[in-house]
């Protein structure tokens, strides 16, 4: 695992002090809790906007496709 260092203000470093006491983890542990939450809602963000960009299909070309017309 690698160190790198963030610069939090005091606000949120208490808030971070406060959760990782209730929670009997380290500092670091929420930190790193809270970074893998926001990078995973922004990947499924990214691909949200990607899949706006696609061509929808139609409801009835998807079952045709699927072949549940008949």
């Amino acid at each position: 695992m690698s160190s790198d260092t963030v610069q939090l203000d005091r606000e949120l470093s208490n808030a971070v002090a406060r959760v990782a006491k209730q929670t009997k983890k380290s500092k670091s542990a929420i930190v790193r809790a809270a970074l893998e939450a926001y990078l995973e809602e922004f990947a499924d963000y990214r691909d949200v906007i990607r899949r706006r960009k696609e061509k929808s299909v139609p409801f009835s070309e998807l079952r045709k496709r699927l072949g549940l017309e008949g």
